[in-house]
């Protein structure tokens, strides 16, 4: 994810920055904290270690709105790039076909899981609101994203390797 974010961050803001890979998240902050690598864009509980510790300076989130494990840290288009947003998710998905009864079942308890309090803690720990929305507004994001980071990739050129 933090490669499509740069590329994004790249077409919208129109700089050009050099993609170094790296395989993983923990490889990528030991380049940015040994001076390989001049910016990351990393997931927060990856970052947020270093950034605590004085090691590493957040910059800004790249969610459409603060978070709320860092809630004085701006966003990308709060501080300038605006429409620039990147959300991760996670989803629940079920072969095509399935009946719609089963679907709002296991929709209805997970959203009922996305709220109880222990739950939600243990998520904001890894910097994870769980929102627990509709089947069909979930599958709309999902064709939403889909179209957002094709565009992306074709327009970055980027293959997989």
């Amino acid at each position: 994810m933090g490669h499509l974010a740069a590329e994004l961050f790249q077409s919208t803001a129109g700089v050009k920055m050099t993609h170094v890979p790296y395989k993983g998240g923990g490889p990528a902050i030991i380049g940015l904290l040994g001076g390989q690598v001049d910016l990351y864009f990393s997931t927060p509980p990856a970052a947020l270690t270093q950034v605590q510790a004085g090691k590493l300076r957040a910059l800004a989130v790249t969610s459409a709105t603060r978070s709320d494990i860092a809630p004085d840290l701006p966003t990308i288009a709060e501080s300038g790039l605006p429409g620039y947003e990147v959300s991760g998710w996670f989803g629940v998905f079920a072969r095509a076909g399935t009946p719609t009864t089963i679907v709002d079942a296991v929709n209805r308890a997970f959203a009922a899981a996305a709220k109880d309090p222990d739950v939600r803690k243990a998520f904001a720990g890894e910097g994870v609101t769980g929102v627990g929305n509709s089947p069909a507004k979930f599958a709309t994001e999902v064709r939403r994203d889909f179209a957002k980071w094709r565009t992306v990739i074709q327009d970055a050129h980027i293959d997989l390797d």
